[in-house]
């Protein structure tokens, strides 16, 4: 899918804000990675953004939890 001008990419008629900084470029929605097919992976070459929900579309893009130090 391609990243709009504003970050935005479609998806079930819906825009979803995955980055500014990706404009212009193509993400990937992968196959989900749940068993009842709900969590499909975005991702910009090999970087995981986040995941779509299909039941929550309104909370956008989740993004991964990142470890502290």
């Amino acid at each position: 899918m391609r990243v709009d001008r504003t970050g935005h990419i479609r998806w079930e008629r819906r825009r979803i804000f995955v980055s500014l900084a990706l404009a212009h470029e193509t993400v990937h929605v992968d196959l989900p990675d749940d068993d009842r097919g709900r969590r499909w992976p975005v991702r910009w070459r090999s970087i995981l953004l986040g995941w779509l929900d299909a039941g929550r579309l309104d909370r956008g893009l989740i993004l991964p939890v990142r470890a502290r130090r």
